[in-house]
């Protein structure tokens, strides 16, 4: 029967096979069973061996013929080295193969279900505690609202004086110094991050049509969206088996690779948009 609870779970992977994905794009499928779970007590414990099972959906190459992670986790699990995916096949079908995997609830399309989000090597640590974003994932979420982030900034509070007690008249009395005027607080906008990635942002795919010269023409209705507009579409759109940080990673690699140094303020309306279609064919 099918896992029916959240959690780490240690097994073995019982079968699996390449396929299509309903994109077209190449795509793994596993059969799962959870021998152990990972109990509060930080050690792993035996699973409810009437509710065990469950199924792994990965996609392996997105539509830009790029690897995904997905790709990288079953390399690890599996000991494929990616020649062909009659290889992968073969690994499959040789017998158990040791897996960790997590399972978490997912809402798609109104029906709220267990899912398998995500596999790793049965030696792997796993995650314990508040699920955070990992670093790679933090960035991308700070270059995606820098701007907001800058103009709701709240000014730093001065230090309140401390109150003091009434005192004896001077036997002199002296000419009391005019207050220093307070100084307006000054905001400043995060700069942005630094980006060490050896390729040419001309190079990336938004990029590659000719600059035409004199005033440019306006783009066409349909074609342009805001930072905010690609984000809500890329997560509405995204499959069941893309986890939040595999959204994250693929947004900040395509801001990377389609803003100048990585300047997200130098994209236009255009460029947001082709990052939205872009990362749609990959996780939609």
């Amino acid at each position: 029967m099918l896992i029916n609870q959240e959690g780490y779970y240690r097994g073995v992977i019982m079968s699996g096979g390449v396929g299509e994905s309903s994109g077209g794009y190449p795509q793994v499928v596993l059969s799962l069973r959870a021998d152990e779970i990972h109990s509060e007590g930080d050690e792993y414990v035996a699973a409810d061996p009437a509710a065990n099972e469950v199924m792994y959906y990965g996609v392996l190459f997105d539509s830009k013929d790029r690897e995904t992670l997905n790709s990288k986790q079953v390399k690890k699990i599996t000991g494929w080295t990616g020649d062909s995916f009659d290889s992968l096949d073969t690994l499959l079908d040789a017998g158990e193969v040791p897996v960790q995997f997590r399972v978490e609830w997912r809402e798609y399309d109104g029906n709220t279900t267990l899912q398998c989000t995500w596999i790793d090597p049965a030696g792997a640590s796993p995650v314990r505690g508040v699920n955070k974003l990992d670093a790679s994932a933090m960035k991308a979420l700070n270059s995606k609202y820098a701007a907001l982030l800058a103009k709701t900034k709240a000014p730093a509070k001065p230090a309140s004086a401390p109150a003091k007690a009434p005192a004896k008249a001077p036997a002199k009395a002296t000419k009391p110094k005019a207050p220093a005027k307070a100084k307006a607080p000054e905001i400043l906008s995060p700069a942005p991050a630094p980006v060490d990635d050896p390729r040419d942002p001309a190079d990336a795919p938004w990029n590659q049509e000719a600059k035409p010269s004199g005033r440019p023409s306006a783009p066409s209705v349909g074609t342009v969206c805001t930072a905010d507009e690609a984000w809500a579409a890329v997560s509405e759109s995204r499959r069941k088996d893309v986890s939040d940080d595999d959204l994250a990673t693929a947004w900040l690699n395509a801001v990377k690779d389609a803003a100048p140094n990585g300047v997200e303020s130098m994209l236009t309306g255009e460029g947001w948009f082709k990052i939205k279609e872009a990362i749609i064919s990959q996780v939609g």
